[in-house]
């Protein structure tokens, strides 16, 4: 076997990278439930949808459970991808609006969106290398 096989029948060079797409969710998702007061206030101030409890549980929801889903492989994968690209590109467009702003306020945001394009292509190339790819469980 080549180099490139081996790496292709390892089930770790199939995880690393989708643990590494998932971690800032992870992250997120951990990081809000232990200061839930917090992740709150975030989802107030960042939205300004109401109510914001509903509104920061589902964050937490759909973090964690997106990542575990995608982290699962497979089938999953491909649920999990579509709950955190959707997730994502609706923070995008409430959560910073860069076409709003003007100044830092403007740079701040279009570098955000931007990043978090990544993530939605980062999905999207997953789903799409599994669905090709991924050997069968």
């Amino acid at each position: 076997m080549t180099l490139i096989q081996d790496a292709r029948a390892s089930r770790a060079a199939w995880f690393v990278p989708r643990r590494h797409l998932c971690s800032a969710f992870l992250a997120s998702g951990v990081l809000m439930l232990a200061d839930f007061p917090g992740a709150v206030a975030e989802a107030c101030g960042l939205t300004g949808l109401a109510p914001a409890v509903i509104l920061a549980a589902l964050v937490i929801t759909v973090q964690r459970g997106g990542s575990v889903l995608v982290l699962a492989g497979g089938r999953a994968l491909w649920l999990g991808s579509a709950l955190l690209a959707r997730f994502t590109a609706l923070t995008m467009i409430l959560g910073h609006p860069f076409c709003f702003r003007s100044g830092i306020a403007w740079i701040r945001d279009l570098t955000f969106f931007l990043v978090h394009a990544g993530f939605i292509a980062g999905f999207l190339f997953a789903t799409m290398i599994v669905a090709c790819l991924e050997p069968p469980r």
